[in-house]
């Protein structure tokens, strides 16, 4: 079961998160607020793959139950990328073959070009 909530991102834009119950805990951290936060103005709020406006602070090492409470992994400048929309569901499915327009409008990349 997943969990889904509204974000307002980094760029004050909103972001529909699925969020699994037993992240939610963590991802409501002051800890994990104050490190997204932080870790986005390091690299001046841009995605670290494109340069667009980066809104999803992204673990390169996928958050578990197992991992989830160790610090070492979830706080970890080294494991963090700043994302945009687009590379972030890029990287969880690279398979997919379309992106979400600023309008929230789905298209294809055949069609972004």
């Amino acid at each position: 079961m997943l969990i889904s909530f509204v974000w307002a991102g980094l760029s004050g834009s909103a972001l529909r998160i699925d969020m699994k119950p037993w992240a939610e805990t963590f991802y409501n951290s002051p800890a994990w607020k104050r490190t997204r936060y932080a870790y986005s103005k390091s690299v001046a709020h841009l995605c670290e793959r494109c340069g667009e406006p980066g809104v999803i602070v992204h673990h390169k090492v996928q958050l578990t139950p197992e991992n989830v409470h160790d610090p070492s992994v979830t706080l970890d400048w080294s494991n963090l990328m700043l994302l945009c929309r687009d590379c972030h569901a890029a990287v969880h499915k690279p398979e997919k073959r379309y992106k979400v327009d600023e309008l929230g409008r789905v298209i294809t990349w055949e069609d972004s070009k």
